[in-house]
């Protein structure tokens, strides 16, 4: 994968046709069909050990509630900021 986050985040959902959450600074939300989305700003609740299977848990309960799979990334990725 390339060096550049926003390519390698369109790379990962390209090749595994997933939507794909890169955590940082600035967290990234890429589909497969190459929409990308940057929540910007410092995400402290993104930084912390463990924050992944929070982050995970969240997008799977949205899921259940019939959210598109995009929606339901966003969506977590905003309740953790």
């Amino acid at each position: 994968f390339s060096g550049n986050r926003f390519e390698t985040a369109r790379e990962i959902a390209n090749k595994y046709k997933a939507i794909t959450v890169l955590k940082g600074v600035h967290t990234i939300v890429t589909t497969p069909a190459g929409t990308l989305y940057v929540v910007h700003g410092n995400i402290p609740g993104l930084a912390v050990a463990g924050s992944g299977d929070v982050l995970a848990g969240w997008i799977g309960t949205l899921l259940t509630r019939q959210i598109p799979p995009e929606i339901s990334c966003l969506m977590a990725v905003m309740a953790l900021h």
